[in-house]
């Protein structure tokens, strides 16, 4: 006879028709972070009427649930993360969008709903519980500085102490039944580079007069190619993306500053720290080169993701459990994306893994952050079972 955690896949299987609802009520009103409202409401109600003990107004948005066991044993804790992206939806779907410039395009819609799952099926499962099960749905996951950091400050690791923490986040490219996992470094470094050219301005036909910024900035942004490509050791991977640049009033004027903004992502602390300065001395030099200046800022992101290897062999051994329904794909190489949950594994031992989502339909074939995103909403079912039956077989170090 199956334990009721070994048969979290037939019970996920049987909420479905809930998880698909709320991720789709939460689709239909996206909010940006810190502005989750609607979101943080509709989770406290499905907590609540659940069983759970709830915490609303956390770090402004935040909602935390609380379930103690009937047994002693630690705190574990299951995150989600509830924003959505300033961003005009062009999915035509019943449950598209009604806010225009939002949407949810990262499938943190999915990612809440999820967890609400296995909210449902740990409190079926609450006799057998050792310690309490914490639940994190956290503002503001994609604008930095971030949520995580502010529900942290706000003490959600504490009362009672979390001892772990795991999360799960919708992916379009592994199918649905799947989940991908790997120790180590998963997702990238995200900082916000932006750089000042400073020239000299003038009239469009006494160019020896002036100073071009934007002739300047094209040259900098030139030499900054060669950076990752023949500065960059190719075994430490980087990114250096150019997203904005901005400059000039008038088709007869030279301009005289030129604004310039990117985002620097690495594997590696080192890297992290020393890449600022090579661009800094590119940058610099080149504006010199043409008497001009270049002026450097760095805004800190999020650091890299690493995944506790205990924790992450103990999602895969979970998710082995599950009656043998659930694919397990060990991912061999990191992403280089940013998260913000990376704030709680620096923190305490977490596992952040991947939740399959993809189907052959069309529609699911587009990226995160894509104006089509959308999800095969059946990989939830996969994705709340193994989020429930990790939280209940954690045993502490």
């Amino acid at each position: 006879m199956l334990s009721p955690q070994s048969d979290f896949i037939r019970q996920a299987g049987n909420i479905f028709p809930r998880m698909r609802a709320w991720r789709r009520a939460i689709h239909r009103w996206p909010e940006l972070g810190f502005q989750e409202h609607k979101t943080s409401a509709l989770v406290g109600k499905v907590l609540h009427q659940t069983g759970w003990k709830v915490l609303a107004g956390v770090a402004g948005t935040g909602v935390v649930g609380l379930l103690p066991g009937s047994h002693p044993g630690p705190c574990f804790a299951i995150r989600a993360d509830m924003d959505a992206l300033p961003l005009q939806e062009q999915n035509t779907c019943a449950y598209a969008s009604h806010v225009a410039g939002r949407m949810h395009a990262c499938g943190h819609d999915g990612n809440t709903a999820m967890v609400l799952g296995a909210a449902q099926l740990l409190a079926g499962a609450r006799e057998h519980l050792r310690g309490s099960i914490k639940l994190i749905f956290q503002p503001c996951e994609e604008a930095p500085p971030g949520g995580a950091l502010a529900m942290i400050a706000a003490g959600v690791l504490h009362s009672p102490r979390v001892e772990a923490v795991i999360a799960g986040h919708v992916d379009t490219t592994l199918p649905v039944g799947t989940i991908g996992v790997k120790a180590g470094p998963v997702m990238a470094s995200a900082d916000v580079i932006h750089l000042t050219i400073q020239g000299k301005g003038g009239h469009g036909a006494l160019p020896h007069k002036s100073i071009d910024a934007i002739a300047v900035a094209g040259q900098v942004i030139a030499n900054l190619q060669h950076l990752v490509s023949r500065e960059q050791d190719p075994l430490e991977p980087a990114v250096l993306s150019l997203g904005t640049i901005s400059g000039g009033s008038a088709y007869n004027v030279i301009a005289d500053r030129v604004w310039i903004q990117g985002t620097l992502r690495t594997l590696q602390e080192k890297e992290r720290r020393a890449l600022p300065r090579r661009i800094a001395r590119i940058a610099k030099g080149v504006a010199r080169a043409h008497r001009a200046e270049a002026l450097l800022t760095v805004e800190r992101g999020h650091p890299a993701l690493v995944n506790d290897s205990r924790m992450t062999k103990g999602v895969i051994t979970s998710a082995r459990c599950l009656s043998g329904r659930v694919k397990i794909k060990e991912l061999l190489r990191p992403a280089m994306s940013g998260e913000d949950f990376t704030h709680f594994a620096r923190v305490v031992p977490a596992c952040f893994f991947r939740v399959g989502a993809g189907g052959k339909q069309k529609k699911y074939s587009f990226s995160w952050h894509h104006p089509r995103f959308d999800f095969d909403e059946r990989g939830l079912i996969a994705g709340a079972a193994v989020l429930a039956r990790t939280a209940l077989d954690y045993v502490p170090r």
